[in-house]
């Protein structure tokens, strides 16, 4: 199993790739799965917010399907972010149906984004504590089936600002409610020499109890396609987790190959 489970097209309002030509650049990276997971934002300050069209997205899907399906499974999803903050829009989306699996991510902190540092008036030590508050409220809403990109300020600060015992708290949270973490791959082409979480990180979900991983580029461009998937693929196996997919929320574990 070969997996990029986290994938950004034009359906994304900061990604202009083309879904069939990530499909072709997957079959090329001889990747088995891979998942369209398409930005669903609400921040007003956020120009994703209101972007996400899902008839043109399942439309486009089951074009790829048909012509990559005997090459590549093809698994539906969503990015939704801060669902914590907006309950009623995500069972919204979620009793839509039709999803294989939603990721949970945290990308606003008290309507400051780390990826627009001239609007954050936090220290790196604050908008941390505040991003971990928030990330555990996200995990106890619940009703998601991955973590993305646990440590996502690091991909902006260079570094990670942590407690052992928070991030250990939370991710037994996460275990407990059946949600896998991501290893996310982005970080590695973004010159930070290690994945998004970090090993560290890794080895508290190894020890919080988790089992299974999802493995995603989180890519923008056709190009960046199943890109260091398999780093992080190592680094799972590193730790004897194992790769999973989703099909209607539910995880199927495989093998590393």
């Amino acid at each position: 199993m070969r997996t990029d489970l986290h994938i950004h097209t034009s359906l994304s309002s900061d990604s202009k790739a083309d879904m069939m030509a990530c499909c072709q650049a997957a079959v090329e990276a001889g990747l088995t799965h891979i998942c369209f997971t398409e930005h669903l934002e609400h921040n007003p300050k956020d120009s994703g917010t209101g972007y996400y069209k899902r008839e043109v997205y399942f439309d486009r899907l089951e074009t790829a399907r048909a012509r990559f399906g005997g090459q590549l499974k093809i698994l539906s999803g969503l990015e939704y972010a801060e669902p914590h903050l907006y309950p009623e829009d995500f069972a919204q989306a979620l009793a839509q149906g039709g999803y294989d699996m939603v990721l949970g991510s945290v990308h606003w902190i008290d309507n400051m984004a780390p990826y627009l540092p001239e609007e954050m008036t936090y220290s790196v030590e604050t908008m941390f504590e505040r991003y971990w508050a928030e990330m555990e409220r996200t995990v106890e809403l619940g009703g998601f089936q991955v973590l993305s990109h646990m440590d996502f300020p690091k991909r902006y600060c260079k570094k990670c600002v942590y407690e052992e015992k928070t991030i250990l708290r939370i991710l037994q949270k996460a275990v407990s409610r059946g949600i896998v973490m991501e290893i996310n791959s982005s970080t590695f082409r973004q010159g930070l020499g290690e994945s998004m979480p970090g090993e560290a990180f890794v080895a508290l979900y190894q020890k919080a109890g988790g089992k299974l991983v999802s493995i995603g580029s989180d890519s923008h461009f056709e190009q960046h396609t199943g890109a260091d998937v398999d780093k992080a693929a190592a680094l799972a196996e590193k730790y004897g987790l194992l790769p999973c997919v989703f099909e209607q929320g539910k995880a199927i574990a495989g093998q590393w190959g």
